[in-house]
């Protein structure tokens, strides 16, 4: 059985990949990517997902399965605000700083 700190270098490790995927994904989609660069941030994000999928804390599974339900590009500022707050459920309850972030400051 893994070890709870290895069980969290994984889920930190999952969220910061998705975070980034995310990121790599919006922007082609912003600037009209190529294709390419699609294709790359999707697969980043599929891996990131399945990662999330096996290890990540059951709250942040459930909120990103329900996010991916109801699918749409990130150009939308609803779609942001959604995408926040999921993220939001990625903050480790044990962090020292722990609490919870204005509703305003993710959207950034």
């Amino acid at each position: 059985m893994p070890r709870r700190d290895d069980v969290t270098k994984v889920q930190t490790r999952s969220y910061g990949d998705f975070l980034r995927s995310i990121s790599c994904l919006a922007m082609a989609q912003n600037n009209a990517g190529s294709t390419g660069d699609n294709l790359d941030a999707m697969s980043k994000l599929t891996d990131a997902k399945a990662r999330i999928a096996v290890w990540g804390d059951s709250l942040v599974v459930s909120s990103l399965a329900d996010f991916f339900r109801n699918p749409g590009a990130l150009t939308r500022p609803e779609r942001r605000e959604t995408l926040a707050r999921r993220v939001a459920s990625m903050r480790d309850p044990s962090m020292v700083v722990s609490d919870p972030l204005p509703d305003e400051d993710p959207r950034q």
